[in-house]
């Protein structure tokens, strides 16, 4: 970890500064850029980040839950109520602890699995990812036939339809909030579903992060993804922004 940090600091771009340079992907997400000849602050381990930014009165903030906190909000803007994944969000700690002691897993990999289900991934109980191997086959086989996850599954898989359906333009191809249409992959007549609806989130991501930058402006030191860190902000005056500007809570 420490060496990482030494090769950022010995840069050609700003020696003995930590530069970030980002790159924005087709569907406008802002992330680390690559080809730089140092490792970016943006992916460096958690501990690493607060190491540089301790003693410095700055805070790290994130979007809760954002990936299934936008999608049940795009659901809910066509008509569309997710009843099960709003209970996940709301009890987040008292479900996950349950189903950890139920399924004998390890958070992580289980919160990485159910959001794995957003982007194209299904819950039959196989195992072809280290994340379903982190699992185990008992444990997958379990999170299928429970009550409240098996609905969030079908939740997510009506609504990504929905979703994508409602962003699909002229040309059969998805356009998000940015007004970026997703490229088709190459020898591929069409994306997939999880595909088309990650262009869509992600657009969603960034523009939720320009509202944010617009409020908060150079109190901002850096971008990470759907979070950033900066001076202390007041939390619900983004929030209202936010909701006002796209309609999302």
């Amino acid at each position: 970890k420490m060496r990482d940090l030494k090769k950022s600091l010995n840069n050609t771009l700003l020696p003995n500064s930590l530069p970030v340079c980002y790159s924005e992907s087709s569907a406008g997400r802002l992330g680390p850029a690559y080809g730089t000849n140092f490792p970016s602050v943006i992916t460096m381990s958690q501990e690493l980040k607060s190491l540089l930014f301790s003693g410095h009165e700055l805070f790290d903030y994130d979007i809760s839950n954002a990936h299934l906190s936008i999608f049940t909000g795009l659901c809910k803007r066509y008509g569309m109520e997710c009843p099960n994944i709003q209970h996940y969000l709301e009890n987040k700690v008292e479900c996950r602890r349950m189903w950890c002691e139920d399924f004998g897993v390890e958070i992580k990999p289980l919160k990485a699995y159910i959001l794995s289900w957003l982007y194209g991934a299904n819950n039959y109980p196989i195992i072809r990812s280290d994340l379903q191997e982190d699992l185990g086959y008992l444990a997958l086989e379990a999170i299928q036939n429970d009550n409240i996850l098996s609905r969030i599954y079908d939740e997510i898989q009506h609504g990504q339809k929905v979703i994508c359906d409602a962003h699909r333009n002229s040309n059969g191809l998805i356009t998000n909030i940015l007004g970026k249409e997703q490229p088709l992959k190459k020898k591929e007549r069409k994306n997939t579903p999880g595909a088309e609806l990650s262009h869509i989130q992600f657009g969603i991501e960034s523009k939720i992060m320009e509202v944010v930058n617009s409020i908060i402006g150079d109190e901002q030191k850096l971008l990470i993804y759907d979070g950033w860190i900066s001076e202390k902000v007041d939390t619900k005056a983004i929030e209202e922004e936010v909701t006002k500007q796209l309609g999302f809570d």
